[in-house]
């Protein structure tokens, strides 16, 4: 079945439930928001026992499961989870596990960030979660990913909170669930810098790979032999995913100039995201696989950016009509349905 109708319909009754506090304003009643998050995060949680497990990655996971977890050099703690996950339950629950506990990380992030400001801030940012590639590329099939970034942000809803030691505990974590996180915690880092950094940075990164390979085959080394996946190829929307990324990030780097804030270096967060991506960017899965993360910064930047124009109330709608549209393209899109298994 080329498209699961029964998904895509479970992701419209999702992303309908916010339309009762969004499309319209609702003074003081706290309660209904209340409602409203919660069945948000119970409905993205059981989303993955119904149709996490079977992506191109998982199959892979599950068989890694199987032996002594410390055979594996590095990220071991995702490796001990998977296995101790695999002698309680059955094939291909373990996976399944990891990525209800993925997004369950993910969703507190969002909901510790935006604590103590308007509740909408947080329909919107679980909202926007699932209307990125990441939520089912990352949380549903490159799961060591998905589970490191999510505690990556969650120690970043610490940090904002003037909480460094949780920044740093939940980054150490991350770690020895995927390496990569460490790119997300600089991020994080870098966003704080002054803004005349970012441009700078997002101007030349794209760059760096072409310039680096250049040097280096000058004196007769190959590039390609220290980079992963260097010669894995997929061929679908490369350049124009830069593009698109390129182009988003240098709007949130013109927007975060002009309404500077501590929160909107969020907005410099997701720039530098890209531009750490894109310094790979000859090499395409390499590529990709980080530009992913970019996307788990927009359930906290779209919010943001809501916030920095002082209409929330009636921009709120505006995001919801703009994202049911962009959700069906991308819930009933090849590259989405065929990761998962369809």
């Amino acid at each position: 079945m080329s498209q699961p109708l029964d998904l895509i319909l479970y992701l419209v009754l999702l992303q309908c439930l916010p339309a009762i506090v969004l499309i319209r304003t609702i003074k003081n009643n706290l309660e209904l928001y209340r409602y409203v998050i919660t069945f948000q995060v119970c409905l993205v949680i059981l989303f993955w026992i119904a149709w996490g497990g079977y992506s191109v990655d998982a199959w892979r996971y599950l068989s890694g499961f199987d032996p002594n977890p410390f055979v594996f050099k590095g990220e071991q703690l995702f490796w001990i989870a998977g296995y101790s996950l695999h002698t309680l339950v059955l094939d291909p629950w373990p996976v399944k596990i990891l990525s209800m506990i993925a997004v369950s990380i993910m969703c507190g992030a969002i909901i510790l960030f935006f604590k103590g400001k308007a509740l909408s801030l947080t329909v919107i940012g679980l909202y926007i979660l699932v209307l990125v590639p990441a939520f089912f590329l990352l949380f549903g099939n490159a799961v060591r990913q998905g589970l490191a970034a999510a505690i990556v942000l969650y120690g970043t809803a610490w940090l904002y909170k003037d909480k460094k030691w949780g920044f740093i505990l939940c980054t150490a974590i991350s770690f020895f669930f995927h390496q990569t996180s460490l790119l997300v915690a600089s991020a994080v880092l870098l966003g704080k810098l002054p803004p005349v950094v970012v441009r700078y940075t997002l101007l030349f990164a794209p760059l760096g790979s072409f310039v680096l390979f250049y040097l280096l085959d000058q004196v007769d080394v190959n590039l390609d032999t220290f980079i992963r996946y260097a010669h894995y190829h997929e061929g679908v929307f490369h350049y124009e995913k830069f593009v698109v990324a390129y182009a988003i990030a240098w709007l949130f780097v013109l927007i975060g100039t002009r309404c500077e804030s501590r929160e909107n270096r969020m907005l410099f967060s997701y720039a530098y995201m890209v531009a750490l991506s894109s310094l790979l960017l000859k090499y395409e899965v390499p590529f990709e696989r980080l530009l992913l993360y970019a996307d788990l910064f927009l359930p906290f930047v779209v919010p943001l950016l809501l916030l920095s124009t002082k209409k929330v109330n009636k921009l709120q709608g505006t995001v919801w009509f703009l994202g049911l549209p962009i959700g069906l393209a991308l819930w009933s899109h090849p590259s989405i349905t065929g990761t998962l298994g369809f």
